[in-house]
C-alpha cells in the first residue's frame, strides 16, 4: 500500500509538472503572438495613428477660429469656411446654416450616418478626379440638364407610341375577328398597325440612345460637380414630401381622411369567403388595433401633401350623430348629414360648410349617389370623426379616393412661415379664386367639347384616340386647378361675377380706357426723359372742334383773332394756353396775356366773367357759345374774352413749340 501511495502521488506529481511546463509555453506563445500582432498592427494603423494625431494638432490650433465671432457668424448665415480639424458630422452640419438644420434632420430622419456616408461618397468621387474650373462645372450641369430634358422627351414619345400601337392592334384583331368588316378595312387597320409598330420600335431606339447619353452626361457632371447625394435627397424630399408608413380613404367635399393600414385593407377573395356582417367585423376588429396610431406619425399644424395638394392637420372635432335607419353609429365612414340636422349646425358651422349647403340646394341632397358628370355640385358633409380620421384645414375638392398615398411635408425656415402666410392670403382672395374656378370651368368645358368631338369618329380612327387624350389631359389640368380652391366649382361660367361685369360694362371699360392712357403717359414721359404737360395731354384728344376766337374791344364791337381747335373737355386753362399759342402776335398788340372768359347769361342779359382762380376747374364747353355769320348764317362755335381790368399788360413769351403746329 505504501508502494501504490507513492507510485499515485509521482504520477500526479509528473502531470502537475507537466500541466505547468504546458501553461508556460502557451502563455510564452500568447505573448510572442500578442507581440508579433501589436507589430503588425501598428504597422497597418501607422497612417491612421498619423492622421489621429495631425487631427488632433490641427483641433487644438483651430480651436480660436472656431469660437471666434467672425466664425460663428458665417456659420449662422451658412457661408462656413471649411477646417483642417473638421468632422464628417461637421462637415455635414456646414451644407445647411444653422436655421436649416432641422430640415436637414427631418429629411434623412435623423440618420446622421447616412448623411455622412453620402457626404464621403461625394468627397471621395471628386478626389478621384482633377479639380474643374467654373466653366467646366457649368457646362457639365447644362449638358446634363439638356440629356435629361430629351429623355423626358423621348420618353413621352415612346408611351405616347406604344399607346398608339396597342389601340391599333387592337383595332385590327376586332376588325379581323369581326366577319361583317370588309377586306379593305382590315388590309388597312394592318398598314395602320404595322406603321404604328414601326414608330414604336423607332422611339424605342431614340429611348435607349437618350437614356445612354443621360447616362454619360450624369457621370461627366459627378466627375466635375459632384454626386451631391446629400443635397439631391433633402431637395426630392422638400419637394415630395416624406412618405408615411399608411395610406388614406378620402371623399369629395370632406375635411376628413381616413387613415387605411396594411391590416385595414380586406381583399376581394377574402371579402367573397364571408358573408357581408363577418367582414365588417373583420374589418372592425382589425382596424381596431391601429386607432389613432396615425398620430404616431403627424400631429396638429403639420402640413401633409395628397395628390400634389398641400393640407394642414388641424384638431379633429368629435361629432355625435344620431342614429339613423340602416346607419349604425359606429360606422367608420364619411356620409351626408340629413336635412334638419344640416340646418341646425348651419348656424356653428365653418364659413366654408355655409357655402357647402348653399351649392347642395342647387344639386344634389347628401347622401344619395351624385353624377359623376360635374354639372350638379353636390354636398357632402362629415357626420362623423373617429380617431382614425385626419381632419384638414380644407374640404378635398376633386373625386373621391381610395387608398391614396399621404406625404408629410417638410418643416420650412422661419423666413417662409411669412411667404407661405402671404401666400394663403392671396390664394384666398376672391380675384385669385374666380381666376382658379374660370381655369377649372374653361378646362372642364374643353375636356367636354373634345370628348364630344370623339364620338363622331370611329374608334379605329386615330383623331378618336387623340380626342381623348387631349379630354384626359384636361381632366387633369381641371383636378390641379381645383385642388387650389377653398369653395365649391359648379362647372358653369353663369355665376355672379359675370352678371356683375355685364351689367357694369361701362365703367369697367372708362376704367381699363383711363388706366391705359395713364399706362401711356407715364411709359412716354419716361422713354422721353420728360414729364408730360397736360398741354401735351389735351393736344393728343381725337375730340377736337373748331372754335373761333373774339375779343371784346368795348361797346358792342368784337375783335375776330382767329380760329383754333381744342378738345372742349379740357379745363378751361388749357383753352387760355391754346389762345396764347395761336393768337399771341395779335394779343401782345392788345391786352396781351391779361384777359378772362366771360359769356352772357341769357336769363339775367348780364356778362359773366371767369376769374382765373376758377379756371381750372372749369370746362371749356360751358364758356363757349354759338355765333351765326349775318352774311353767310353759318353756325360757328366761339369763345369771348375780355380785358382783365384788375391786371396790367403782361407780353405772351414765345413757347417752344412752332406756332403753326399747334392746330395740327
Amino acid at each position: 500500500e505504501e508502494e501504490m501511495r507513492k507510485k499515485h502521488v509521482a504520477e500526479v506529481f509528473l502531470n502537475r509538472t507537466i500541466e505547468i511546463e504546458r501553461m508556460k509555453k502557451v502563455r510564452a506563445a500568447m505573448i510572442i503572438q500578442r507581440v508579433v500582432r501589436g507589430y503588425w498592427n501598428r504597422k497597418e494603423i501607422a497612417d491612421f495613428i498619423t492622421e489621429r494625431k495631425a487631427f488632433m494638432r490641427f483641433r487644438k490650433e483651430e480651436e480660436a477660429i472656431r469660437n471666434s465671432f467672425y466664425y460663428i457668424f458665417l456659420c449662422w448665415i451658412g457661408f462656413p469656411p471649411p477646417l483642417k480639424s473638421d468632422t464628417p458630422l461637421e462637415r455635414v452640419m456646414k451644407l445647411y446654416p444653422p436655421y436649416k438644420h432641422h430640415i436637414l434632420a427631418a429629411a434623412i430622419e435623423n440618420q446622421w450616418g447616412l448623411a455622412c456616408r453620402l457626404l464621403v461618397e461625394h468627397e471621395v468621387r471628386l478626389s478621384q478626379h482633377p479639380p474643374a474650373t467654373v466653366y467646366q462645372k457649368l457646362l457639365a450641369t447644362f449638358r446634363e440638364w439638356q440629356s435629361r430634358s430629351r429623355l423626358e422627351k423621348a420618353n413621352r414619345n415612346h408611351m405616347e407610341k406604344s399607346r398608339i400601337f396597342a389601340d391599333a392592334e387592337l383595332q385590327y384583331r376586332n376588325a379581323k375577328g369581326d366577319k361583317k368588316m370588309s377586306p379593305f378595312i382590315v388590309s388597312k387597320l394592318n398598314d395602320l398597325m404595322k406603321i404604328a409598330e414601326k414608330n414604336k420600335s423607332e422611339a424605342s431606339i431614340e429611348l435607349e440612345t437618350c437614356e445612354s447619353d443621360h447616362k454619360d452626361a450624369e457621370n461627366e457632371l459627378f466627375n466635375t460637380v459632384g454626386p451631391r447625394g446629400l443635397q439631391r435627397l433633402v431637395s426630392e424630399k422638400q419637394r415630395t414630401g416624406m412618405e408615411l408608413p399608411f395610406l388614406i380613404n378620402i371623399k369629395r367635399y370632406s375635411r376628413l381622411a381616413l387613415s387605411v393600414w396594411e391590416s385595414d385593407i380586406i381583399s376581394e377573395d377574402v371579402e367573397s369567403a364571408f358573408d357581408k356582417e363577418e367582414a365588417k367585423n373583420m374589418l372592425g376588429t382589425v382596424s381596431g388595433n391601429n386607432v389613432g396610431k396615425w398620430k404616431e406619425y403627424l400631429s396638429v399644424g403639420d402640413y401633409v401633401i395628397i395628390d400634389g395638394a398641400s393640407f394642414k392637420v388641424v384638431p379633429t372635432v368629435i361629432r355625435k350623430k344620431r342614429s339613423t335607419s340602416g346607419k349604425s353609429n359606429s360606422q367608420r365612414s364619411i356620409n351626408g348629414r340629413s336635412n334638419s340636422q344640416r340646418e341646425r349646425s348651419k348656424s356653428k358651422s365653418n364659413p366654408v360648410d355655409s357655402e357647402f349647403d348653399n351649392v347642395s340646394k342647387h344639386g344634389s341632397q347628401p347622401g344619395e349617389s351624385t353624377k359623376s358628370a360635374w354639372d350638379n355640385v353636390a354636398v357632402i358633409k362629415t357626420e362623423e370623426a373617429t380617431e382614425d380620421h385626419i381632419q384638414l384645414e380644407r374640404a378635398w375638392m376633386v373625386k373621391d379616393g381610395m387608398n391614396k398615398k399621404i406625404f408629410k411635408a417638410l418643416p420650412v425656415s422661419f423666413y417662409m412661415i411669412f411667404v407661405r402666410f402671404v401666400g394663403k392670403l392671396l390664394i384666398k382672395s376672391y380675384p385669385i379664386q374666380k381666376l382658379i374656378a374660370i381655369a377649372a370651368i374653361f378646362s372642364h368645358k374643353w375636356g367636354a367639347f373634345c370628348n364630344y368631338l370623339s364620338t363622331l369618329f370611329d374608334e379605329e380612327a386615330p383623331m378618336h384616340s387623340r380626342l381623348k387624350a387631349i379630354s384626359k389631359r384636361m381632366e387633369v389640368y381641371r383636378d390641379s386647378w381645383l385642388h387650389m380652391s377653398r369653395t365649391p366649382v359648379d362647372m358653369s361660367f353663369d355665376f355672379a361675377l359675370r352678371r356683375w361685369m355685364f351689367r357694369n360694362m361701362a365703367i369697367i371699360l372708362k376704367l381699363v380706357m383711363w388706366m391705359f392712357l395713364k399706362c401711356r403717359t407715364t411709359i412716354m414721359s419716361v422713354v422721353n426723359s420728360k414729364k408730360e404737360t397736360p398741354y401735351d395731354f389735351w393736344q393728343k384728344s381725337l375730340n377736337k372742334s373748331d372754335l373761333k376766337c373774339l375779343l371784346d374791344i368795348g361797346g358792342d364791337d368784337f375783335q375776330t383773332l382767329g380760329e383754333f381747335r381744342m378738345d372742349l373737355e379740357a379745363p378751361c386753362e388749357i383753352m387760355r394756353e391754346y389762345i396764347c399759342r395761336t393768337f399771341r402776335i395779335a394779343l401782345n398788340d392788345t391786352v396781351g396775356d391779361s384777359f378772362l372768359f366771360c359769356m352772357v347769361n341769357h336769363d339775367t342779359g348780364k356778362v359773366v366773367t371767369l376769374s382765373r382762380e376758377n379756371e381750372f376747374k372749369t370746362f371749356s364747353k360751358e364758356y363757349t357759345h354759338e355765333e351765326t355769320d349775318a352774311r353767310t348764317m353759318v353756325t360757328y362755335n366761339a369763345v369771348t374774352i375780355i380785358k382783365d381790368k384788375s391786371r396790367d399788360k403782361e407780353l405772351i413769351s414765345e413757347f417752344d413749340e412752332p406756332e403753326d403746329t399747334i392746330n395740327s
